[in-house]
């Protein structure tokens, strides 16, 4: 298989837990969305943008299904994209019932590991490369970007 990389910058990576800073309630960060209104994306969603997703398919939508479920109107490249992630989904799923494919590798993990409270943001890449490698990536983590 070969692999494109996906650069994940820390300007413009959104991640949960610990990281979430509040004042008066307010998360200084914004929510964990594939695109929040705050500019900054979760792992899924700087994904997104690598294959071409219009900022307007992803805003404030937690998972690439909500780009067709939640909107009238979706892009030809954010359907696509949700139907992506979908069958990556699927895969997994039937390889792990057959014993073929290690839990690290389910996409769906993507969502949790990127808001996991217990790490770094150099462990949070480290456990993330094995699901964007399954799916055809290698991450370029740059955190002073």
């Amino acid at each position: 298989m070969s692999y494109e990389t996906l650069v994940i910058k820390g300007s413009e990576w959104r991640r949960g837990g610990d990281r979430d800073l509040t004042k008066n309630g307010y998360l200084l960060q914004g929510e964990t969305f594939l695109l929040n209104g705050q500019g900054l994306r979760c792992c899924v969603g700087i994904l997104g943008r690598a294959r071409g997703v219009p900022d307007a398919d992803m805003l404030a939508n937690a998972v690439p299904g909500h780009i067709v479920k939640g909107n009238s109107d979706p892009s030809d490249t954010g359907r696509q994209f949700a139907a992506d992630w979908l069958q990556w989904q699927e895969e997994w799923e039937e390889e792990w019932e057959d014993k073929n494919r290690p839990p690290e590798t389910d996409p769906a993990r993507a969502f949790s590991q990127n808001d996991n409270k217990r790490l770094s943001d150099a462990a949070i890449i480290a456990s993330l490369e094995p699901i964007f490698n399954r799916i055809g990536y290698t991450l370029d983590w740059r955190p002073n970007e």
